[in-house]
């Protein structure tokens, strides 16, 4: 519950391309009461509070007296100091914002009782919210926005249409599929709009496709 980009932006990208779950954000708590909670979503309901304390906190008692009772994380802004009133409404966890995504995702595998990734957790060499600045300022689709993710933490490197294929749809890539390069040319105009020659992204004949930054130079000829 959220009207703030700042927030809905990065926990979107956390969601929909990282853990790969159903993610929508919503302003208020009436639309949760007239759809339910989607179980899609994992049962999880994030509610901002930056300043109107007041009306988070009864919509965090909201949130508790449904028949399906979602786990409630409160994402609080640093100056906001009703933290302690969110547990009492009934919150399960209480984040201040910015939070790394690392954390964040950690926080939710351990509230739904899921095994932490540890491989995935605690690799901080991937940088969630930088690919979630780019794919927002970019305005990426889900799936442009997936290839991005694979591509900035390969960058430098070729990343082939079977990489892809596996990662994104789970199966080998078929010759002749030609969806990638789809994808990745809208991406390429995307990033050409929203950061000029600051982050390349082109096409390597017959092996597949190669981020780069401006301060790269991959040395593989195109």
């Amino acid at each position: 519950m959220t009207n703030d980009p700042s927030v809905a932006h990065p926990l979107t990208y956390l969601f929909l391309i990282v853990l790969k779950h159903k993610f929508e954000t919503i302003s208020t708590f009436q639309k949760i009461a007239e759809n339910g909670i989607d179980q899609a979503t994992k049962g999880v309901v994030f509610v901002h509070i930056a300043d109107d304390c007041n009306g988070k906190i009864e919509a965090i008692q909201s949130l508790n007296s449904l028949d399906k009772k979602p786990i409630v994380i409160v994402i609080r802004d640093r100056e906001c100091i009703c933290g302690t009133d969110a547990f009492f409404a009934g919150a399960d966890d209480v984040v201040e914002w910015p939070c790394p995504l690392h954390e964040l995702a950690a926080r939710v595998a351990v509230r739904l009782g899921h095994p932490l990734d540890q491989d995935n957790l605690q690799n901080l060499n991937v940088e969630w919210e930088t690919e979630a600045y780019l794919a927002d300022r970019a305005q990426l689709t889900t799936v442009e926005a997936q290839i991005l993710g694979i591509l900035y933490r390969h960058q430098g490197e070729i990343v082939t249409r079977d990489d892809l294929s596996q990662a994104i749809d789970g199966r080998p890539w078929q010759y002749g599929d030609r969806k990638f390069d789809v994808h990745v040319a809208k991406i390429r105009k995307k990033f050409s709009q929203a950061f000029g020659s600051e982050i390349s992204v082109s096409t390597v004949r017959s092996s597949g496709y190669l981020l780069l930054t401006e301060t790269q130079d991959s040395g593989v000829e195109g």
